[in-house]
């Protein structure tokens, strides 16, 4: 069961709802690569028909190191189960400008600098998703 939390700004209006963790279709392959890029799906499912196709995966609160977007980036272990030469992990990339220059960040983070006034961002879990 994943979390709801809200990041929001002290000084300004920016406002951002995220649902981390992990949920009951993060069993299934084909859903949890939904989010990922045409070209990153490609990949995945390559490196999976390879014999990698044990994985975990979580939504992490992270922040766009590009435009400062504030969002639940998709992080992908795939191969978790074998020698590390075959481990890779494969986070999704910005929704807003299409970066893969993010900076993850943890779960229980309580503040970031907010990406439209530069204020504080305070998180507060809303509820849970599953």
């Amino acid at each position: 069961m994943g979390q709801i939390v809200r990041a929001k700004c002290k000084e300004c209006e920016y406002s951002a709802k995220l649902f981390i963790g992990g949920g009951l279709s993060d069993c299934e392959f084909e859903a949890v690569i939904t989010p990922f890029s045409d070209e990153q799906k490609k990949e995945l499912t390559q490196i999976r028909d390879k014999g990698a196709d044990d994985f975990s995966v979580q939504r992490r609160p992270c922040t766009c190191n590009s435009c400062g977007t504030i969002f639940a980036c998709t992080v992908l272990n795939l191969g978790s189960d074998y020698p590390s030469a075959m481990k890779q992990t494969f986070c999704t990339d910005c929704p807003e400008c299409g970066s893969k220059d993010i900076r993850i960040y943890s779960i229980g983070k309580t503040e970031e600098h907010c990406p439209e006034c530069g204020g504080s961002v305070v998180f507060s879990t809303e509820g849970f998703w599953d």
